[in-house]
């Protein structure tokens, strides 16, 4: 929990100039009160982490015998299973065969889940989200399973499994937490999404871990600084988990 309030310290600074539209759009950032307004589909709960304390954690496990020799359904933590990537799509307004990494190759997902929101930005505002990316898969050549976050249905890539993970306290490897940030070139109403998709196969599971959304004016100078410095403060934090 110590990390969970240096980081909503950190957090809670980079938004002194939040505007008042975004003000609403955070009540939810550290799913500390649940999953509030996120719609969601598949394998999507709250769990307490190490260091963030509640985070949301979407994983492409069904209820099945997944990740052999595991016990089935070990790496499932809401009870609903994983839904085809056809449907998150679906969910996420994309074109069919969006998600699949190589359809020249025969390359598809195949399942995974998905949580989203849609909030009213303004010109020049900020999202800004932690997030980890966890697997039980080998590194793949082809990239195998990945995370992805999805703004008005551009797709961005968080992490995938041919990536030098670290070791994982829950899953086998992981990234270990990242921030990301994206900054809106105009007003409107987005719909932000998170999700991990299986590649390839359904055997073996991966997960996303995501917390501390926010939407926040650009930083004033000299805020740079101190998002750097509570970026430092999560490599620490990896560096004590680890050891």
């Amino acid at each position: 929990m110590i990390l969970k309030k240096v980081t909503a310290v950190f957090v809670a600074l980079t938004m002194t100039t939040l505007t008042a539209s975004a003000l609403a759009a955070t009540s939810n950032d550290g799913f500390d009160n649940g999953l509030g307004a996120w719609t969601h589909l598949g394998d999507v709960s709250v769990q307490a982490d190490a260091f963030l304390g509640n985070s949301a954690l979407l994983t492409t496990a069904s209820r099945g015998a997944d990740d052999f020799p595991a016990v089935a359904g070990a790496f499932n933590f809401s009870g609903v299973a994983a839904v085809g990537s056809a449907e998150i799509e679906g969910s996420l307004g994309l074109a069919t065969g969006v998600l699949d990494p190589d359809l020249d190759n025969f390359v598809f997902a195949s399942e995974g889940s998905v949580m989203y929101k849609t909030f009213s930005v303004l010109q020049g505002e900020r999202l800004g989200f932690l997030w980890d990316f966890q697997t039980n898969e080998s590194a793949s050549l082809q990239g195998g399973d990945y995370a992805f976050v999805s703004i008005n249905g551009e797709i961005t890539r968080l992490d995938d499994t041919s990536s030098e993970l670290k070791v994982s306290n829950v899953f086998a490897r992981q990234t270990w937490y990242g921030l990301f940030n994206h900054t809106f070139t105009s007003d409107g109403v987005v719909t932000v999404g998170f999700g991990v998709v299986d590649v390839g196969d359904s055997a073996v599971s991966s997960a996303l871990l995501i917390d501390n959304v926010f939407i926040a004016a650009v930083p004033e100078p000299g805020m740079g600084l101190l998002m750097s410095l509570g970026l430092g403060v999560l490599g620490l934090a990896g560096i004590r988990r680890r050891k």
